[in-house]
């Protein structure tokens, strides 16, 4: 599912962007996971939510909002980052967060949906995220957050690298399918981010991750699983 934040001091304009947020989702027929910071809201907050944000609109009418999004592009940089205010500003020093927008607001809630479906048509397209629908939904996560997938017999473990867990009713092949090549299946039942594997143990036949978990490698499969390790 998507995961959006909004960043406003103004619980005014928080509550027409929930409004206009809620229209947009019942007119498209879409669910959506939503965040709300403000000035009070902790870093530690910000950094525990900060890898699961695929877009964040953020008010620029304060300092605090540029502040914002010179954080989440650090610490997110697939975030897709469209900043708002109430009038047209000089908008050069915000570039360094490569913004996917602006808004104002007296463009009035019509441009607002249409930027809304822009974001959203970017981030469904992206390649460097997982896409995968079920009844339940449409899950996306970031590839760079994925530390290992895990076959769980009917659903799909998915572990990540701030310790999250996310469990979807599917095959492993299924999602292996849709993964891009820095992952490697090293065994029936697991496939790792080749990113995050510090050590093959050839003895023990297992992929050492960088948090320190050790995955089983298929024995009969370790020779091909080290090939493909040289190659990435």
């Amino acid at each position: 599912m998507i995961c959006g934040a909004v960043f406003d001091v103004n619980e005014e304009s928080r509550t027409y962007i929930r409004k206009w947020l809620i229209d947009y989702l019942i007119k498209e027929n879409m669910e959506m996971d939503m965040l709300w910071f403000t000035e009070e809201t902790s870093d530690e907050t910000i950094a525990k939510y900060v890898n699961k944000i695929h877009f964040a609109l953020i008010c620029i009418d304060c300092e605090a909002g540029e502040k914002m999004g010179k954080i989440l592009y650090k610490l997110n940089p697939s975030c897709r980052i469209c900043y708002y205010c109430a009038e047209k500003c000089d908008v050069l020093h915000l570039l360094s967060s490569r913004p996917i927008g602006f808004y104002v607001w007296n463009h009035g809630e019509e441009v607002f949906y249409k930027t809304i479906g822009m974001i959203i048509n970017e981030i469904l397209a992206a390649e460097d995220v997982l896409k995968y629908e079920t009844k339940r939904g449409l899950y996306l996560i970031y590839m760079r957050n994925i530390l290992y997938l895990q076959s769980d017999l009917k659903y799909v473990q998915i572990h990540t690298i701030n310790g999250s867990e996310e469990r979807i009713f599917a095959k492993l092949t299924q999602i292996e399918e849709k993964l891009n090549n820095c992952f490697v299946r090293v065994h029936k039942s697991f496939i790792v981010n080749g990113d995050y594997v510090d050590f093959i143990d050839k003895k023990e036949h297992l992929a050492v991750l960088c948090n320190g978990e050790r995955i089983p490698i298929s024995e009969a499969q370790q020779k091909r699983v080290i090939e493909k390790f040289r190659l990435l």
